[in-house]
């Protein structure tokens, strides 16, 4: 039997279930279980608190030092954020960090600088909190990039993808081998290296440098460009620079995680009415919401 290794998924996104699950399988078998994650970030779809039980009821170790960000003040400003304290957003105001305009503005000024920081080497990711955005700022990414044109294979977003463009996987599949004990994964990002005539994808893993075929039937149903993503789905991933748009009704625990992915700096894009002042682009609400997983995770 292959040795297993760390699971890279965060606890903070499993449901109760599962969580309990995983220990019932590995603990009889021998298995170390470690749950690591951050428990003011997204959680599970399903009745989740798993950290936050467990901390209450057993307490945990927590880290105490911000290593991710280069940027000192922005260490202190995730961490105030993290909190839900309205005040955070002050740093991010006084730095250029937050941008508002119209929609069109909004995927605009993200697009745009995104490619900036791409042209000059940084690895940068897009971000929004709707599926719909993020399709539109891979179209316009795929349109800006040099040597780009219409041919490629369609995509589940409707976009096409060719050689050298960049998709992320949206289903686990253990049949699609990477690796002795890797496979395809949900959120998995990679660069397509070659494309055969049915439609499937050579691709190469952006981290590891794995490489997998996807089948034509995967590839249709389960692959979008990878410019873009979701704030969902870039939970725990790290870049150098992050460009997210935001409706300004996102919650606290959506904002917190998308800017926080970027180890350079991360830039907000909101869409606002009337005036556009960035300082108006967000409220207590938004900081502090009525969240209803908390309600979930007390009944489930």
């Amino acid at each position: 039997m292959p040795e297993v290794g760390p699971h890279p998924e965060l606890a903070a996104v499993l449901a109760e279930a599962t969580a309990r699950r995983r220990g019932r399988n590995g603990l009889p078998r021998g298995a170390s279980v470690r749950l690591i994650g951050d428990d003011r970030q997204l959680s599970a779809i399903g009745a989740g608190g798993v950290l936050r039980d467990l901390r209450r009821v057993h307490g945990a170790v927590e880290l105490d030092e911000v290593l991710r960000f280069v940027n000192n003040g922005e260490k202190a400003a995730s961490l105030a954020l993290r909190q839900g304290d309205p005040t955070a957003l002050g740093w991010y105001l006084d730095h250029d960090r937050i941008h508002a305009g119209s929609s069109d503005t909004a995927l605009d000024g993200a697009l745009q600088a995104w490619k900036a920081d791409t042209d000059h080497g940084p690895n940068s990711l897009m971000l929004a909190s709707t599926r719909l955005d993020v399709a539109e700022l891979n179209r316009r990414a795929r349109q800006v990039l040099a040597g780009k044109d219409g041919l490629g294979v369609r995509l589940s977003d409707g976009n096409l993808a060719g050689v050298g463009d960049v998709i992320v996987t949206r289903r686990n599949d253990r049949r699609l081998r990477t690796s002795t004990t890797g496979f395809v994964m949900n959120g998995d990002r990679w660069i397509v290296q070659a494309v055969n005539r049915n439609g499937g994808l050579l691709v190469r893993h952006r981290t590891t440098g794995h490489r997998a075929w996807l089948p034509a039937a995967y590839v249709v149903d389960h692959t979008e460009l990878g410019y873009a993503t979701t704030i969902h789905t870039a939970q725990g991933s790290t870049v150098d620079t992050a460009h997210t748009v935001l409706s300004g009704t996102e919650t606290r625990q959506l904002l917190y995680v998308a800017m926080t992915r970027g180890r350079q700096a991360n830039h907000s894009y909101v869409t606002t009415v009337g005036h556009g002042d960035p300082h108006s682009a967000f409220t207590p609400e938004t900081l502090r919401p009525r969240d209803s997983t908390t309600g979930v995770d007390c009944v489930a």
